[in-house]
């Protein structure tokens, strides 16, 4: 599950801006580093920060 995890988090990450404006109404500013520091390789599948200043993790 882990590897299909990785490839799905790749897939994700070509997310076109309009997507996340019609999930949440609000446009990406920008998109944000999902690594956490451990040993580990634990990410979040997809985080944006909308224009708004709130976060967006799908």
């Amino acid at each position: 599950m882990a590897k299909l995890d990785i490839t799905l988090r790749d897939v994700i990450q070509e997310i076109p801006p309009k997507f996340i404006q019609i999930l949440t109404g609000k446009s990406a500013t920008k998109l944000l580093d999902t690594s956490l520091p451990e040993v580990k390789d634990r990410r979040v599948d997809f985080l944006v920060e909308l224009e708004d200043g709130k976060i967006f993790h799908l």
